[in-house]
Order: C-alpha cells, then sequence, then structure tokens
C-alpha cells in the first residue's frame, strides 16, 4: 500500500478488511520517526494488549516482506487493547494474520491525534 506520512511517500504491507487498511503498528510506528506523531510500541504480555508511547522514535524500520497471496485468514486479536503512555486506555479493532497484529490506520490516527485520508488522484493514503 503507498502512502504519504507527513509529506514522506512510504510503502506498506497491508490488509484490506471489511473496507478498511489494516497494518502492522511497527510499521506505522516506523514510519512515523522522526515526525511530531513518533510514538513506539511494545506488546504486553500474553499477547494481551498493547502499550504505545507517544513523543518516542522507535527503534526498528518498516517490514517488506511479502503477504503471500492476495486473501489471508484475520482472527480477532487481544491486543486491540491499548495503553497509552501508561494513563489512557482504548480498545481498538485489532486482527492477527499469520502471528502479526494489524491496526485499522485510522482508529491509530483517532488515538494518536492525526488526520487519515484517503487521496483519489495518487491513490495513496496521506497521514498528516
Amino acid at each position: 500500500m503507498n502512502s504519504t506520512i507527513c509529506q514522506t511517500d512510504v510503502s506498506f504491507n497491508a490488509y484490506n478488511i471489511k473496507g478498511y487498511n489494516y497494518i502492522k503498528i511497527r510499521d506505522l510506528a516506523a514510519a512515523f520517526k522522526g515526525t511530531e506523531y513518533a510514538f513506539d510500541v511494545e506488546l504486553l504480555e500474553n499477547n494481551f494488549g498493547l502499550r504505545i508511547r507517544t513523543n518516542v522514535n522507535c527503534n526498528y524500520d518498516i517490514s517488506h516482506e511479502e503477504n503471500g497471496n492476495e486473501y489471508a485468514c484475520a482472527t480477532h486479536s487481544n491486543a486491540g487493547i491499548i495503553t497509552l503512555n501508561d494513563d489512557e486506555y482504548a480498545s481498538v479493532e485489532c486482527y492477527n494474520i499469520n502471528g502479526y497484529n494489524y491496526y485499522k490506520i485510522r482508529d491509530i490516527g483517532d488515538l494518536l491525534g492525526f488526520s487519515v485520508a484517503y487521496n483519489n488522484a495518487t491513490g495513496k493514503i496521506e497521514c498528516n
């Protein structure tokens, strides 16, 4: 999926589930590295939720492994329970696909304060 993150072009592996784009949260964190929306993530014990720390650059890069075929089996994941900066909690849609947790980009944007829009002219998702 081609995207623009704070005016920088990036590409993600993504899945479309029920008309929404889902990506790995670590890939999104890597894309926002060095911006005002920088954040880091940590999967909580037993895969039961996720901790997001804002204003912190993560130490990983966007993954570029192949998704495989066009279709994959997606199951709901408990990792959709998010702790934000240890004092705020939210529940968002999360699916586990091939052992990785994928999050709806718009949910993460709402939680962290960045906008998400689709640009028909470029065919890209824009996050600012």
